[in-house]
C-alpha cells in the first residue's frame, strides 16, 4: 500500500480491510484527523524500509508467529526469518488475519509464554493447531 496515494477516506478503509483497529474510531472525525497522520508515518515507514539479511544476523533463536489469513505478511513468507539465525527457529501459524492474536488472546499468550519459557514447544492447554 502506498498511503500518499490515498486520500483518507481511502486509508481509512484500507485500515478497516486489515483489522485491528476499532471502526469506531476511525468514523470519529476528531480522532481520525488525530491519528491518520501517524498511521500515514507507519505505512510509509514500511512500504520503504528494508534490512539487508547480512545486516540483520542474530545469535539467538527466533520464533515467529503468524496468521493464517494475513493479507500483510502472508504465513508463506514466515519462514525467511530462518535467514537471519543459525541458532535455532520456529514458526507458528495461527488461524486470522493480520492481527490473529485478538481473536484468541489465551491461546496467543500461552504460545508466546512457552517460547519465553525456553522454547518453541507447545503450551499445556494450547490446542495443537495454534501450537503448530
Amino acid at each position: 500500500m502506498y498511503p500518499e496515494r490515498l486520500d483518507d477516506d481511502q486509508l481509512v478503509a484500507a485500515i478497516k480491510e486489515r483489522g485491528g483497529t476499532d471502526d469506531g474510531i476511525l468514523d470519529e472525525p476528531e480522532l481520525r484527523e488525530i491519528i491518520i497522520p501517524s498511521i500515514r508515518a507507519d505505512f510509509a515507514i514500511d512500504d520503504v524500509y528494508r534490512c539487508p539479511v547480512e545486516e540483520a544476523r542474530v545469535d539467538c533463536p527466533v520464533t515467529v508467529i503468524g496468521g493464517d489469513a494475513d493479507p500483510v505478511v502472508p504465513a508463506a513468507a514466515l519462514d525467511r526469518w530462518a535467514e537471519i539465525t543459525e541458532a535455532g527457529f520456529a514458526a507458528h501459524v495461527l488461524p486470522g488475519g493480520h492481527f490473529y492474536f485478538q481473536q484468541q488472546l489465551p491461546g496467543f499468550f500461552a504460545l508466546l509464554g512457552s517460547v519465553l519459557d525456553g522454547g518453541a514447544r507447545p503450551a499445556p492447554g494450547v490446542p495443537a493447531a495454534l501450537a503448530a
